[in-house]
């Protein structure tokens, strides 16, 4: 392998053009490098430092970057391309308007990074460490992401749609308006997140966990969640319309003027559950537990509708 450039090489190479391609960086110190704008291509930037460097416009594809220190950087624009970043740190760096692309990461640091409009599509992203971590309109389509712990982060507008996310804690979180539509849910546990208009819309799994969460005015139509766990949960004006969630706990939960309609939770428990205006129209609740709830507080069944959605013509 070639030795690595020297600050002053690379400083000349990048006065001829803003392009390096196949070059080596590898354990080279950059640190504070103005890199704005560069594009590097097919770059051996492993185990680099590039701490305070200014990576606004910058563009990497197909690099390899694991182990490389992006610390206290500046990111606005930063596109990431067919990249591998293994071990890469990006704490306290400053993300804007920025996309990353079938990128791999296992073990990536974002410990207190601030990351706004940044796109991220068709990445596999493994042990994402995200203490801290302030996530403000972003986006996540079709990846990967598993073994995160988002315990007590706050993230706002944040979507992750068709996605497939396994083995991830958003435990005493703060969710404002993010959805995870038509995402493959393992292993998740929201329990104790205090959400705004959080969505699931169209979502699957199992070992879903909202224990004692504030899922106010969430949005559940059409998921597929059986066992899910929303043990004193608050539900209130959520929308649980057409999910299927059967052998499910909302012991102690406050379910007052949640839509459920069309909900399917065979055998579900509702022990000491708050159902007070809440609207189970033509749901499925055989063999269920209610002892301790107050099921005359629930909307009464409109059977004149029920008899109408029902009808079929004779032959």
């Amino acid at each position: 392998m070639a030795d690595a450039l020297t600050v002053d090489q690379l400083r000349q190479e990048l006065a001829k053009r803003q392009l390096l391609r196949a070059a080596v960086l590898v354990a080279g110190d950059y640190s504070g490098l103005d890199l704005h704008n560069v594009r590097f291509e097919q770059v051996d930037a492993r185990q680099a430092r590039f701490t305070g460097a200014n990576l606004t416009g910058c563009v990497f594809i197909d690099c390899q970057l694991q182990g490389a220190i992006f610390d206290h950087c500046t990111a606005s624009g930063l596109n990431l391309h067919d990249s591998t970043l293994d071990g890469v740190s990006f704490r306290q760096t400053q993300f804007s308007a920025g996309q990353w692309l079938r990128c791999t990461a296992k073990g990536l640091s974002l410990s207190g990074a601030q990351w706004q409009n940044v796109s991220l599509a068709e990445c596999s992203l493994s042990a994402l460490a995200v203490d801290d971590a302030r996530l403000e309109r972003c986006q996540f389509s079709q990846c990967q992401v598993s073994a995160m712990d988002a315990s007590g982060v706050t993230w706002s507008q944040v979507r992750m749609t068709d996605c497939q996310l396994q083995n991830m804690q958003f435990s005493s979180s703060h969710l404002y308006q993010c959805a995870f539509d038509r995402s493959q849910l393992t292993d998740v546990d929201f329990s104790s997140a205090k959400t705004l208009s959080l969505s699931l819309y169209q979502c699957s799994g199992e070992r879903l966990r909202c224990n004692r969460a504030d899922l106010s005015k969430a949005l559940l139509v059409h998921t597929n969640f059986p066992q899910a766990e929303f043990t004193e949960t608050l539900l209130a004006f959520a929308n649980l319309s057409s999910a299927r969630m059967d052998g499910a706990s909302f012991a102690h939960a406050r379910l007052t003027y949640t839509q459920a309609r069309y909900l399917q939770a065979r055998q579900a428990s509702f022990n000491g559950a708050d159902l007070s205006g809440a609207d189970f129209h033509a749901a499925e609740l055989q063999d269920c537990d209610w002892s301790d709830a107050k099921r005359d507080a629930m909307r009464p069944v409109d059977h004149e509708r029920l008899a109408a959605e029902c009808w079929q013509p004779t032959l």
